[in-house]
């Protein structure tokens, strides 16, 4: 609770602002989704609000485990008697309505060590949201949603992906490998302390060999004491690397073939997080997938482009966006300092990021 407690201080240190409730994201091997189906009779001819509502209340009670809670029930489409790939079916005359949805779920013990980790705090949580969904909203377009798209957050501890299609998300899974897997092995390898491997393989590393420049080129790095130096290739470094990505992207093109999403996903594969910095990782994953590939920063964000458009903030941007978007109504953040300026506050959050993420 006191690392918590601190990076909440700094953070409202820096933009002014008095937090009372604040919006958590949450990433863990236990986040999954499944899709749901519902039905409800139109009661007098029309489509109503009411109507919606018991179709969705219908297509959410599905069985689950004692340890499991939904954190998500998003909405793919509606079917009216029979016609499918309703998005509005208010006012429709109607004697059915059908409600297909996308449930996402997490183990309610980690839930609840995270409320009581913030509660503790001091803070109310106003929302809690899948960081993949909330990558989602601040990296990919309508366009790609549309044609099929899969959005993989390369994380520390794990590799969560979602795949969209016809608009609307369809699945969601969760790797439990991510980023520090890699700097293990570095660490391992080369006998690094694990601060100088996470450094060594965003500075240097290459996530695909084969598309090295100068594979034979030297590179220094200390010794697990931090002082004496050592000399290793830049092609040691990266078929390290690669080995483990190569692992990560086998088992995501694994789960992807057995459901068979890869027809869906037309628009290709976007990638968010830390370890999506890597150099290599679009070129690896076009091999591999023989799909269109990028790494995803959020967008339609004004000011600090350099930090903002970076992939490591997908989800802190998508999770200001959620925040926004399922306001209650209210009043989540007090202004606190009106006599700093807009610069100076977005320059000071930039170095908080910076340090932070």
């Amino acid at each position: 609770m006191e690392t918590l407690t601190a990076a909440i201080d700094e953070a409202k240190s820096i933009a002014g602002v008095e937090v009372t409730s604040i919006t958590l994201g949450v990433s863990n091997p236990s986040i999954e989704g499944l899709n749901s189906y519902g039905i409800a009779a139109v009661e007098n001819g029309e489509v109503s609000m009411d109507d919606v509502a018991m179709a969705i209340k219908t297509a959410k009670a599905v069985p689950m485990s004692a340890d499991t809670e939904m954190l998500h029930v998003l909405q793919r489409d509606y079917i009216v008697d029979g016609q499918s790939g309703v998005t509005e079916p208010i006012g429709m005359f109607a004697v059915r309505l059908e409600s297909n949805v996308h449930i996402i779920a997490a183990s309610s013990r980690l839930l609840q060590n995270i409320r009581k980790c913030v509660s503790g705090c001091g803070y109310q949580i106003s929302n809690v949201v899948v960081e993949q969904l909330a990558s989602s909203g601040a990296t990919l377009t309508d366009n790609e949603k549309d044609m099929g798209v899969c959005l993989v957050n390369l994380g520390a501890d794990s590799t969560s992906f979602d795949v969209f299609a016809d608009g609307g998300i369809c699945y969601t899974s969760t790797l439990a490998i991510g980023g520090n897997s890699i700097s293990s092995d570095i660490s391992k390898v080369f006998k690094l302390p694990l601060e100088a491997a996470e450094s060594l393989k965003l500075q240097c590393g290459n996530a695909a060999s084969k598309y090295l420049k100068n594979p034979d080129e030297k590179i220094d790095i200390p010794n697990a004491l931090g002082n004496a130096k050592k000399r290793i290739s830049i092609q040691d470094l990266s078929l390290v690397i690669e080995a483990r990505v190569e692992e990560i992207f086998e088992h995501l093109y694994s789960r992807l073939e057995q459901l068979g999403l890869l027809d869906v996903i037309s628009s290709g594969i976007v990638f968010t997080g830390g370890a999506a910095k890597m150099k290599g990782i679009v070129k690896l994953a076009e091999d591999m997938f023989k799909l269109p590939v990028r790494v995803g920063g959020p967008m339609e964000v004004s000011g600090a482009s350099e930090v903002m458009h970076n992939p490591s903030y997908a989800t802190v941007v998508g999770l200001l966006k959620y925040a926004i978007e399922h306001d209650s109504g209210e009043t989540h953040i007090v202004e606190d300092d009106q006599k700093a300026g807009p610069k100076k506050k977005l320059g000071s959050l930039k170095g908080w990021l910076s340090k932070n993420f």
